[in-house]
């Protein structure tokens, strides 16, 4: 199957959670999260290969990466956006447009997000984006069914390249210069 690349991708980013004042919320961690949570590590116990493939062709971690334009080539050869993000009272993201939102449409990724933040059903009316509950199982389920329906994910691509264009500099700030 090739959605854009030769191996499906989803794509979720971080962003320095230290940098702000709040938790980042553990249910979406790991199933079970390392305490003290900078403890985690990825463990692999048998190397080479994970189900008939290579593991290192599956998994790539990128570490920080200090020019958000690596950040937005790095999208681009993706497949899926996710945002899944957990509704608590406290998090900040039921106020906020998440910036890693603009930069999933900006790389035209249909993107899997909960509804916590305020734009959410606005990017799935108009922008491809699918609303899933908080649930691992629901995230891996659903892009699981993107990615087994090419014209569904095409479909998709086009409404969020679509609604990507609504905040461009010009659409933006055009009817005010």
């Amino acid at each position: 199957m090739s959605l854009r690349t030769p191996h499906a991708i989803a794509y979720f980013t971080c962003m320095r959670t230290d940098l702000f004042d709040f938790d980042l919320p553990e249910k979406l961690i790991a199933l079970r999260p390392a305490e003290p949570r900078d403890s985690a590590r990825l463990l692999v116990v048998r190397p080479g290969e994970a189900g008939g493939h290579r593991l290192e062709d599956r998994v790539v971690l990128h570490g920080f990466v200090a020019d958000h334009r690596d950040v937005e080539r790095i999208l681009a050869t993706g497949s899926i956006g996710v945002a899944p993000y957990v509704r608590d009272p406290a998090s900040f993201t039921r106020f906020a447009d998440p910036g890693k939102l603009k930069a999933y449409l900006g790389a035209s990724l249909p993107i899997l997000l909960t509804d916590v933040p305020p734009n959410a059903h606005e990017l799935a009316s108009h922008g491809g984006a699918e609303i899933i509950t908080d649930e691992p199982s629901a995230l891996a389920s659903a892009i699981a069914r993107l990615l087994d329906a090419p014209d569904e994910w095409r479909r998709r691509h086009e409404l969020a390249r679509a609604h990507a264009a609504a905040f461009d500099w010009e659409a933006v700030l055009g009817r005010a210069l």
